[in-house]
């Protein structure tokens, strides 16, 4: 289903300090969040400023943002108060990292029942809920409900089924929807075996015949060759010419009609001339810059065409008998030489090689900055950054204007206060930056604007106001109404009021007796939320295939801002600590069978905080070790790239599917010992979340990309 997860990367107690700047999300449609600071502070000295985890920010006190596409964003919120002469008081940041995906997956199984031509159909998705609207439609015209049906078709031949899978919200809005149809072949049975031979031409080796002897039921059978080196053909026999010896895995696929397909597999050996090459490198890191690594080449050849291709390990390649590569990250990566100095005469040398991290960057900006004294919209900023080096600086003033002057000087347009950042860079891989708010004072303002004010209702209580004017100045005279019968002439006051309802608030500011104003604001004052008729229970559902694995889901009456999830093995001793998930319907994995008691404490957007336990038993343990690969880039737009590693020459089969588990893609490599690198062209695919099947003989390696 369609959801959002805040997961703290830190724990802050809520407080009245203006510089918390700890913040919860609301979910306003599929892909639009409101931010709601806990503490928002005055706003003429508190200032907030969000970093959406997508490119995009905000300075506003409750941003609204937009995501354009779904995956894990690291929401990151800054606030930092000043007093009235612009001087920083205190500072704060928080961070959130927020999940908008889709995680259902629709898939079934089918089987023929007892009864002739009656199948009985497996609903298999996943994660599956009694809420959920579950559709069949059996390509006969007919449909069903039910969760798991038995369909009997009224005569036989080729059917189309489908199954719609539709998860609910508590509200009952649709948020997550998902399809799968599959064919079956009703009333028939398919008796083909794909079988061929082959023999290497007796003048050219690497030339291989290939015979069909595969007995099919029909004439219009289709065989299609796939050759082991990335090509393929059509046609009953075939003929391949390869273009470097090696061992090659061919596949034959014969088509006896749309439900009759059969494959038959066999390793094929191709020979050559005697290559005595042998590649062979040394590498060393550079003194100065630790990831620049230099490439000695060291093979011995006497061909005056040989040619040299590197593969770095980090998705990069080369050419060049010697070659220079600088990594943008540390680590250890697996690096290959190809040399070739004749067509049918090629040797690899492989290695792993470590790269460090470049010496830390000491480097700390600084600044401070004052206003010209003549005139205070003009402010001189002076760069304290200490370095034992010449750097650069680059200043962004916050009106849209930036310098690279080492001390600056700016004049504003307008009064306002406005976020300045300095970066200072004293090396490629060494920048620094820092950033504050300066303040730019207007001139004192006209006697109707100085009664302007602004209010604010308290978070953890809807009944109590803050009032804010406008403009300060302890010479002047303040008189609030606050609509209810009560007043104040405090200068920015707080009052609860006792009951519900509509009320006008007015600011009466006297500075002499010829500059006096008054100002009137409308308020809808709520009563404060009665926690005890809000309800919050839970539900779970196990993996279907890691039992284990167990996924949870919040029910309550009203809208969640935060779930954290314990989880206690029973009994409960000091040396089986609990399980702590802070994040909304998460999955968890059981290591071991006994009982558990899971407890739910949810916090609700009127601030109510409600907690739900019960006891789970896990009866049995599935031990998993998948084989996953890493894909690069990710998200990709255009390609992708996996590596696979071979420890002997083999057909490499890639398989990409969709979101709905439909095959989408794939492509046959063939695989050398070692590191083998396969691309895959997806710009013809739509924007999503895919799953990467790698099988190389009898292994079966799985990855996952994004695309855009």
């Amino acid at each position: 289903m369609l959801f959002v997860s805040l997961l703290s990367t830190s724990v802050i107690a809520q407080t009245t300090n203006p510089c918390n700047a700890e913040f919860n999300g609301q979910f306003l449609s599929s892909n639009v969040l409101q931010f709601n600071p806990v503490v928002t502070g005055d706003p003429a000295i508190t200032h907030h400023y969000w970093l959406f985890g997508d490119g995009g920010s905000a300075s506003t006190v409750v941003p609204v943002h937009t995501y354009l596409t779904t995956g894990s964003f690291t929401v990151k919120h800054y606030v930092y108060k000043t007093n009235l002469n612009g001087t920083v008081e205190c500072r704060d940041s928080f961070s959130r990292v927020i999940q908008i995906a889709c995680e259902l997956v629709a898939n079934f199984t089918f089987s023929p029942a007892s009864t002739p031509l009656t199948f009985h159909f497996e609903n298999t998705s996943f994660p599956i809920l009694n809420t959920d609207s579950i559709r069949w439609t059996f390509g006969d015209g007919t449909n069903s409900n039910q969760l798991s049906p038995n369909h009997t078709y009224a005569t036989p031949g080729t059917y189309t089924v489908c199954l719609r899978v539709q998860k609910r919200s508590l509200g009952g809005v649709t948020n997550c929807v998902r399809e799968i149809c599959k064919t079956i072949v009703v009333g028939t049975v398919c008796n083909i075996q794909a079988h061929f031979s082959w023999q290497a031409d007796p003048v050219n080796g690497r030339k291989i015949i290939f015979t069909n002897q595969t007995i099919s039921p029909t004439a219009a059978a289709i065989a299609t060759w796939i050759f082991g080196d990335g090509t393929s053909a059509t046609g009953w026999n075939a003929m391949h010419e390869y273009t470097l010896p090696g061992r090659y895995r061919v596949c034959l696929k014969v088509e006896a009609g749309p439900n009759c397909i059969s494959y038959a597999c066999d390793s094929i050996t191709v020979t050559s001339p005697v290559c005595n090459v042998q590649a062979a490198f040394t590498w060393v890191a550079d003194q100065v810059n630790t990831r620049k690594i230099l490439f000695t080449n060291h093979t011995a050849t006497t061909s005056a065409g040989a040619t040299a291709t590197w593969s770095f390990g980090d998705g990069t390649t080369g050419t060049g008998w010697n070659a220079i590569h600088e990594y943008s990250q540390p680590g250890r990566y697996y690096v290959c030489l190809r040399v070739q100095t004749a067509p049918n005469c090629i040797s690899y040398k492989c290695d792993s090689i470590t790269v460090h991290q470049v010496p830390p960057c000491q480097l700390q900006a600084h600044f401070i900055w004052r206003p010209d004294s003549a005139n205070i919209q003009k402010i001189i900023f002076t760069n304290q950054t200490l370095s034992t080096t010449t750097g650069t600086a680059q200043w962004s003033f916050g009106d849209g204007t930036g310098s690279t002057a080492w001390n600056p000087v700016h004049e504003y347009a307008q009064p306002g206060r406005y976020y300045v950042c300095l970066r200072v860079q004293i090396s490629p891989t060494c920048i620094s930056y820092s950033c504050d708010s300066v303040i730019v004072h207007r001139p004192e303002p006209g006697c109707i604007e100085q009664s302007y004010f602004t209010f604010r209702h308290s978070n953890t209580d809807p009944q109590l106001y803050h009032f804010t004017p406008a403009f300060v100045n302890t010479t002047w005279q303040y008189t609030w109404t606050f609509g209810d019968g009560t007043g104040s002439h405090e200068i920015s006051p707080n009052h609860r009021y006792l009951h519900s309802g509509n009320y006008t608030a007015c600011l009466t500011v006297f500075r002499n007796v010829n500059c006096a104003s008054t100002t009137c604001k409308p308020l809808n004052v709520i009563t404060q939320p009665n926690c005890d008729n809000i309800t919050v229970t839970y539900n779970y559902q196990r993996d279907p295939v890691l039992v284990n694995k167990l996924y949870f889901y919040a029910i309550a009456n009203t809208t969640l801002t935060d779930q954290t999830w314990t989880i206690t093995k029973l009994p409960a001793t000091i040396n089986t600590p609990p399980v702590i998930l802070h994040q909304n319907n998460p999955s968890y994995i059981f290591m071991d069978t006994g009982y558990y008691r899971v407890c739910l404490r949810a916090v609700t957007v009127s601030g109510c905080v409600k907690e739900y336990c019960q006891v789970i038993h896990i009866e049995r343990v599935v031990r998993t070790n998948a084989c996953i690969l890493q894909t690069y880039p990710n998200p990709a737009s255009s390609q992708v790239s996996v590596i696979v590693l071979l420890s002997q020459p083999q057909l490499i089969n890639v398989y990409v599917y969709n979101s709905l588990n439909v095959l989408v893609k794939e492509k046959h490599q063939a695989g050398v010992a070692g590191s083998n690198v396969v691309t895959l062209s997806i710009g013809d695919l739509v924007a999503g979340a895919y799953n990467i099947k790698v099988v190389r003989g009898n292994d079966v390696c799985y990855a996952r990309f994004q695309k855009l």
